[in-house]
């Protein structure tokens, strides 16, 4: 974006990642547009004949079926930036810009359809109000808005960071400076109910601390609220884990173990189960496999909590904890 060169791509969880070829780093996870389905085809729109330089650039996405849009650049993440239309009946296989920026080329699947669509920006320009803070689009984002309920757990949440970094048996006088280290940003967003990954908290903590870098030019070691909204709201999963994500981890250690019961209601062994928690992916100790067990169900004893055969409905309903995947499954049988 802008005078950067960097690799923008899309996931399948509805969000862009900016790479930074030269350190070889994720730069920034964003928010991508949530109109139809996932992005499958991202094109950069080219500046028309004779435009400045300085005009506002577009990215131009399509998703696997139905929906092209456009974002706004540069990548921030705010749903005002982005729009989505309906192109195509269904599939949409392929997508092109022509040389002058003026038209979105896109192609069917089985309905043999070639589409141009008039590409005008006009309709997606964010007027800027010199009243509203940067923070605006990602409040509205969260459950309630600025004034509900979650977002003044989140302000409680923030100062007990706060005071937390201090030491809690600390009697010496507070200092709140409205900003947390980053070491507290995990411990934040977990307490709020998103629980990322390793390598997530390392892409969240990398791009908090060059969030103000244009600004300020060095590396920031803490993040104030409004930065920490946009970076929670950017990095949450846009929706949470399901049953049908479990049975998918289900099926593919089913095929990994070649065990021959792929498909839905796959089983693993206790054994097969225990291996997968303790050696693949991002692995857990047998210490640490015995906490998780401990809080989520009271036992540590592996004999007693897992059967000799657990399929993924027995996992999410008797060892995570999920209460509706019985009337899921029930409902899907009906």
């Amino acid at each position: 974006c802008g005078v950067d060169h960097s690799v923008i791509v899309a996931t399948d969880q509805f969000k862009f990642r900016v790479f930074d070829p030269k350190a070889n780093k994720v730069r920034s996870t964003l928010l991508a547009p949530t109109h139809g389905g996932p992005a499958t085809t991202l094109r950069l729109v080219p500046l028309e004949p004779g435009a400045p330089d300085t005009k506002v650039r577009h990215l131009a996405y399509a998703t696997k079926s139905k929906v092209v849009g456009l974002v706004q650049l540069p990548l921030d993440g705010s749903p005002h930036k982005t729009m989505g239309v309906i192109a195509h009946a269904g599939e949409v296989s392929a997508m092109g810009i022509s040389w002058d920026g003026r038209w979105m080329i896109t192609a069917g699947g089985a309905d043999l359809c070639v589409h141009m669509t008039k590409i005008q920006t006009e309709g997606l320009r964010v007027e800027e109000d010199p009243d509203a803070a940067q923070v605006d689009p990602f409040m509205d984002l969260l459950e309630g808005g600025r004034d509900g309920a979650f977002v003044q757990e989140i302000v409680d949440y923030f100062y007990y960071a706060q005071l937390r970094s201090q030491g809690e048996d600390s009697k010496a006088p507070r200092q709140i400076s409205g900003s947390v280290p980053l070491v507290e940003v995990p411990n934040l967003v977990r307490a709020l109910g998103y629980y990322p990954s390793e390598k997530e908290v390392e892409y969240m903590l990398h791009e908090a601390s060059y969030m103000r870098f244009h600004e300020t030019k060095s590396v920031s070691g803490s993040i104030d609220f409004d930065d920490f909204i946009r970076l929670y709201v950017n990095h949450r999963p846009v929706f949470g884990v399901g049953k049908e994500h479990i049975e998918q981890a289900f099926a593919a250690l089913n095929v990994m173990g070649d065990s021959g019961e792929g498909g839905e209601g796959s089983k693993l062994s206790r054994e097969q189960l225990l291996y997968a928690l303790e050696n693949l992916g991002e692995s857990l100790s047998r210490d640490d496999l015995e906490q998780c067990l401990r809080a989520l169900t009271g036992k540590v004893d592996l004999d007693v909590v897992f059967p000799a055969s657990v399929g993924a409905t027995d996992f999410a309903e008797n060892v995570l904890g999920f209460e509706d995947v019985g009337d899921e499954v029930d409902a899907s049988g009906a």
